[in-house]
């Protein structure tokens, strides 16, 4: 239970940073998140959003006693729709980069996902090296995220670009792995 109390610990501040004088004034914080990123924010076929990061919104709603109101947003407009103040704060697994905190303010993270290589069992990809991967097309979802290759334990100069394909997919990386066995793609490139 010490994780949770750490997620929720992170979360809040969080929220404090963004929005801790309209937090006490207010009855209901608005949550942005974009409802497409399953298991961590997605709509269901009922209209509801739900998911990991819709439970640590809640969570800290609960906390500061004020209603919840999600709002979903496509992921390339989240960081203007904040700055247009169409909801107070983000909650959608956001990765903190240089960029974006020229942008917006974050907390801790309340979570962190290594990458991992899925392949199938059988494959003959024994590792993430260049030299292995060599031929191969690695499918990755489209998201800006992740755009570069797993690392290794040790540090080692990261790959040409063009050294390996990466076949980009706007899906979320769950589909992107039931489409491994595919003549299209060798190998998955997940965060977790």
């Amino acid at each position: 239970m010490q994780i949770s109390r750490w997620i929720i610990s992170a979360a809040a501040a969080a929220m404090l940073a963004i929005g801790a004088g309209s937090a006490s004034a207010a009855e209901k914080i608005k949550i942005g998140t974009e409802g497409a990123y399953p298991p961590f924010n997605t709509i269901t076929p009922d209209g509801k959003v739900e998911g990991f990061d819709i439970d640590i919104a809640n969570a800290l709603c609960a906390q500061m006693k004020v209603e919840c109101e999600i709002v979903t947003q496509d992921w390339d407009g989240i960081i203007p729709a904040l700055q247009a103040k169409k909801f107070d704060a983000i909650i959608a697994s956001m990765s903190i980069t240089e960029e974006r905190k020229k942008q917006v303010a974050f907390t801790h993270k309340y979570y962190t996902t290594p990458l991992a290589l899925v392949a199938l069992k059988d494959s003959d990809i024994a590792s993430t090296e260049p030299a292995a991967l060599a031929g191969k097309t690695v499918g990755a979802q489209l998201r800006p995220r992740r755009r570069t290759m797993p690392r290794t334990p040790t540090p080692r100069p990261a790959p040409k670009p063009s050294s390996i394909p990466l076949r980009r997919r706007r899906s979320p990386i769950s589909r992107t792995a039931a489409s491994t066995p595919s003549s299209r793609t060798s190998s998955c490139l997940s965060t977790g």
